[in-house]
């Protein structure tokens, strides 16, 4: 099996950027005058950039993927917390 790898433009590669706790989306409403990104906290707020046309072209593909990789790891925090405070230590007898 023979497998290429591309290289991204340096742009789009660092134009969607998933931290562990956010998304980062370049704001290409104002590049390249200005270089700021929009920082998004949940899926819900990716979604608004996206309507917003904070990313374009190729932008709102990868920033859906960042956006469900963020839902994904905050319903697990939420199920390892929901399992946490349920946990008890066993009794002594």
């Amino acid at each position: 099996m023979l497998t290429t790898i591309v290289a991204l433009p340096t742009l789009l590669r660092e134009s969607i950027v998933l931290e562990s706790d956010r998304v980062r989306i370049l704001d290409r409403r104002i590049f390249p005058f200005e270089h700021r990104f929009v920082d998004c906290h949940t899926y819900e707020e990716v979604a608004v950039a996206i309507e917003e046309m904070v990313t374009q072209s190729s932008g709102p593909f990868f920033a859906a993927g960042a956006a469900m990789v963020l839902a994904a790891r905050g319903s697990q925090a939420r199920q390892h917390a929901a399992a946490m405070n349920s946990w008890r230590p066993p009794e002594r007898g």
